[in-house]
């Protein structure tokens, strides 16, 4: 009997040893660690295929994306420009409006790393030239964990295009998550 409670003890001990460690893994990998840190663990763990230029810009499909109601802007994607790259980049458009009808608005081309949990900018679309057009930004990437910093891809990625650490698997899949607010592991009940 004491043998089984040892054996027992041993195994809640190990187990919660290596949960501890897993959980450091990640305080380290996605924000908990020095702000300095970061940048250079992202660069790290993250090799990108190369980047298609920006999609045309439209507003044929787009859908809105929940954002917080202190939000002053209205954030869409194009459904028409998701895609999920063959190493698990989600790229897509994103046009931000003010919520109000007011003229100020902005449009991205943006990739997310549900495996990071970080976001990468592209291509920013001006306006106000003639003809309007993307102009090329190539942003590093930055982690999505920080709530003050990238709130429309932050909420992108948490309105179910990031299963957990997990991209869609296809192009298909993504745009139906963003259209339903449902992924598939969610529509079959998750564990």
């Amino acid at each position: 009997m004491k043998f089984s409670h040892s054996l027992a003890g041993c195994g809640l001990l190990a187990l919660g040893l290596l949960a501890s460690t897993a959980s450091q893994a990640q305080i380290q990998l996605w924000g908990g660690g020095p702000k300095e840190d970061q940048p250079e663990i992202l660069k790290e763990t993250t090799q990108e295929s190369p980047v298609p230029p920006a999609p045309a810009l439209s507003t044929r499909k787009l859908v809105d994306i929940e954002m917080p109601g202190f939000s002053a802007m209205r954030t869409s994607v194009d459904l028409d420009s998701v895609e999920v790259a063959p190493d698990g980049i989600v790229r897509y458009v994103v046009l931000m409006q003010g919520r109000d009808g007011a003229a100020s608005r902005s449009a991205y081309y943006q990739g997310i790393n549900c495996t990071t949990f970080a976001v990468r900018t592209y291509a920013r679309y001006d306006f106000n030239t003639t003809p309007p057009g993307w102009e090329n930004v190539e942003t590093d990437w930055t982690s999505l964990h920080d709530r003050q910093t990238n709130r429309q891809a932050r909420a992108i990625a948490s309105s179910g295009l990031c299963t957990g650490l997990t991209p869609p698997t296809s192009s298909r899949d993504a745009r139906r998550i963003l259209r339903t607010g449902q992924s598939l592991w969610d529509r079959h009940g998750g564990y």
